[in-house]
């Protein structure tokens, strides 16, 4: 006999069965995950990094902010090495404007200095040849201390040889009344606006006496003067120049000394003027 109210129940007990089976595998899935691997979840990941992890993990790692700080600054001074580093091979197109450059830069350092000077001579003192021995005998030693003031401001000492030329004066028509050979040498010791402060000589030559006035014992005279090569120390080392000078002097005995000696003072002012390169200017 079918008993249909029997075979649904047996049924609907069935699906009730299968029903709380399934929710009571939920609740252990939830409660312990690994359990789930009976029901076809996939497997747990490894601690480790899965194989599927992208390539570009691979890569080595990234270094630390102050390792690329110091890879870039040591390659900024390697670079800046470089450049300041001269070529060698570099070739000059001018070798002559590579030889004149130091002779260029002296050139620019150098300065030429015009200038006029008062001079004021209270009195050189003039003694015979062979009693002064610094002069020969038939001779005239001059010595003497002036001052120059001015574009250049000295203490002039004063000394050197002289005596008349005869053979020259004969030579001369219409000229000075007087040639006076020989030299004097005024050293100076003091400054030079334009070139600086120091010492130098001046050769005096070319002595000659333009007029005369016999009852005054007095007369005018012109000189020409060079700067002695290597007598400049200071502002004036190394230093070149020449000029001229014009003195008006008057000439009496010098009775401080025996007359023997034809001792005579000659005071004497005028001005002294000329150029002077300075490579040493201050």
């Amino acid at each position: 006999m079918n008993f249909p109210h029997a075979r649904r129940a047996t049924t609907t007990a069935a699906s009730l069965a299968l029903l709380v089976s399934l929710i009571a595998s939920v609740v252990q899935c939830r409660t312990h995950p690994g359990s789930a691997r009976g029901l076809g979840s996939a497997p747990s990941a490894s601690p480790g990094r899965s194989r599927s992890t992208p390539a570009a993990f691979d890569r080595p790692p990234t270094p630390p902010p102050s390792a690329t700080s110091s890879r870039q600054s040591i390659s900024r001074q390697r670079t800046s090495d470089a450049a300041s580093t001269p070529d060698k091979s570099a070739r000059v197109d001018h070798p002559s404007l590579a030889e004149d450059t130091p002779r260029a830069a002296s050139e620019a350092k150098e300065r030429t200095v015009q200038f006029i000077a008062s001079l004021d001579d209270p009195g050189d003192r003039f003694t015979l040849g062979g009693v002064d021995t610094s002069c020969p005998a038939g001779w005239m030693a001059i010595r003497g201390t002036a001052h120059l003031q001015g574009e250049l401001r000295s203490v002039d000492t004063g000394a050197g040889c002289v005596s008349w030329d005869p053979v020259a004066q004969l030579e001369v028509q219409d000229g000075p009344a007087f040639l006076i050979a020989g030299y004097i040498d005024d050293h100076q010791v003091g400054t030079l606006d334009g070139c600086g402060t120091g010492s130098f000589t001046m050769r005096l030559t070319n002595i000659e006496v333009r007029s005369y006035d016999v009852a005054a014992h007095a007369f005018d005279m012109t000189v020409r003067w060079t700067v002695s090569n290597g007598s400049g120390t200071g502002a004036f080392r190394g230093a070149s120049g020449s000029g001229t000078g014009s003195l008006k002097a008057t000439a009496s005995p010098d009775l401080t000394v025996p007359v023997l000696t034809a001792p005579a003072v000659v005071p004497n002012q005028g001005t002294y003027q000329g150029t002077i390169t300075c490579p040493h200017h201050e």
